[in-house]
C-alpha cells in the first residue's frame, strides 16, 4: 500500500467536501472555493502542531524549513480535487 500524505482523519475530511466542489465547478466557483478549502484546512491541520506536538518556542531555522516544506506538500489539498484524486 503506497504512502499518503494524509491522516484518516485528513482524508475524511477531504472526502466529505467532494459534493461542494463539484457544486462549485459547476457555477464556476471552483477557484473561490478551492482557496476556502485550503484555508480551512490549515485552520482544520495545523501544519505546526503536526511537524512540532507541543512546540512553543519559536522555531529553528532547521525547524522553519521542514515546516515550509511540509506547508508546500499540504498545498496539494487542492490538486485532490482539481484531479477529483482522493486516495490521498
Amino acid at each position: 500500500m503506497p504512502k499518503t500524505w494524509t491522516t484518516p482523519e485528513q482524508k475524511k475530511w477531504l472526502k466529505a467536501r467532494i459534493n461542494g466542489f463539484i457544486e462549485a465547478q459547476k457555477s464556476g466557483e471552483s477557484g473561490k472555493w478551492l482557496t476556502q478549502t485550503r484555508e480551512a484546512w490549515f485552520i482544520q491541520f495545523p501544519e505546526i502542531e503536526h511537524c512540532f506536538p507541543g512546540k512553543v518556542a519559536p522555531l529553528t531555522i532547521e525547524e522553519k524549513a521542514t515546516y515550509d516544506d511540509a506547508v508546500e506538500t499540504r498545498k496539494a489539498v487542492s490538486d485532490c480535487y482539481k484531479n477529483l484524486n482522493l486516495n490521498v
